[in-house]
């Protein structure tokens, strides 16, 4: 079967960007002698992606991007974690409490608890805030 023009057209992208095998990069140079055309078009997509790589920004190693993408999983279990703990503690100071005598809400019958739980539900959603707002979400 003959190589086509349209076959090196969609293999042109890839060529220009190096990311072909040496086969196929051997076929698209073989093509390329015969049309002039076509060659001048693919130096110049070669050109526009040189000039794309060195306009953008340099990245960081793999390792890098792999530690970053670790630190903003974790800071999103964290604050999905906050969330619950900040939700079951405020629940927590507005419960009721049952027994023979009647329902009470839990803050009049143990109000050190109370305390205690609203303080820990205030800071839980400090910090559930605080990382709310540090993720740009």
């Amino acid at each position: 079967m003959p190589v086509t023009k349209d076959v090196i057209l969609d293999l042109l992208p890839i060529y220009c960007a190096g990311e072909v095998t040496t086969d196929t990069r051997a076929l698209v140079e073989e093509y390329l002698k015969k049309d002039a055309e076509l060659a001048t078009q693919a130096a110049a997509i070669s050109r526009a992606l040189r000039n794309v790589e060195i306009a953008a920004p340099r990245r960081g190693s793999p390792d890098a991007d792999l530690r970053a993408l670790d630190r903003v999983r974790s800071a999103v279990r964290l604050r999905g974690t906050l969330l619950g703990v900040s939700i079951f503690f405020t629940c927590l100071v507005f419960s009721f409490t049952f027994d023979s005598d009647g329902v009470y809400w839990s803050w009049v019958r143990f109000p050190l608890g109370a305390v205690i739980a609203g303080g820990v539900a205030l800071v839980s959603w400090a910090g559930y805030f605080r990382l709310r707002r540090r993720l740009g979400v």
